[in-house]
């Protein structure tokens, strides 16, 4: 499914709640889930099609007022015995999450507010974006992975804001630093957040002297 930072967004979704986990855009992410509403919810959205099964994932879990959070689609629901579910949900793009009035289920529900970027020159975005993907090569080759496992192999129709987030899925790993960057307007500063934690990466490698023949493009 091709993605884009210009996804609809559903006036109002079903709320996924994943507890020490932030959901970025662009990104497909597998979960198992055990809570008894999280499952009610996946139970009702796997009978829908694809193009419905919308959730809104808070970036922190349990906060529902204009809660910073990701617009997504679950793409792989696995029933798993006692009624677990093994999922894929496919971020689509940051948005802002405010409550609804209670609703006869068990979980709970909000409006889905799309957060619009600042503009950008497109020439610079595709520059700089072809930079950090250019520095992700050089850290992949550090580490002996194969080109095929970086998460740029195949840009599946992603935009250069999609492939910015789908770069911080791969190397982001701390909450903290995720819920920054999904707050993060300005594509330039998400860029450098990115960057710097990529930088630190290389770094690390070539003073254990693993770069080899990779060029630190950073």
């Amino acid at each position: 499914m091709t993605w884009t930072s210009k996804s609809y967004v559903p006036l109002t979704v079903p709320v996924l709640e994943l507890d020490g986990h932030v959901l970025l855009p662009a990104a497909s992410t597998p979960y198992r889930v055990s809570d008894a509403r999280q499952r009610a919810l996946v139970s009702e959205l796997v009978e829908r099609p694809l193009d419905q099964r919308w959730v809104g994932v808070p970036a922190r879990a349990g906060e529902l007022d204009d809660a910073l959070g990701t617009l997504g689609l679950i793409t792989v629901a696995t029933p798993l015995a006692g009624g677990e579910f093994i999922i894929v949900v496919e971020g689509r793009s940051a948005c802002r999450l405010e409550p609804v009035p209670e609703s006869d289920k068990s979980y709970r529900h909000a409006r889905a507010r799309n957060t619009p970027d600042r503009p950008e020159p497109l020439a610079i975005s595709r520059r700089e974006t072809t930079r950090m993907i250019q520095s992700l090569f050089s850290l992949y080759d550090a580490f002996l992975l194969a080109a095929t496992d970086l998460p740029v192999s195949d840009h599946g129709g992603v935009d250069d804001v999609g492939l910015v987030y789908r770069i911080a899925s791969a190397v982001l790993e701390e909450p903290k630093a995720r819920v920054e960057l999904l707050a993060e307007r300005c594509p330039a500063r998400r860029r450098a957040l990115v960057m710097t934690v990529i930088a630190d990466q290389l770094a690390f490698a070539q003073r254990e002297g693993l770069l080899g023949r990779a060029a630190v493009a950073c």
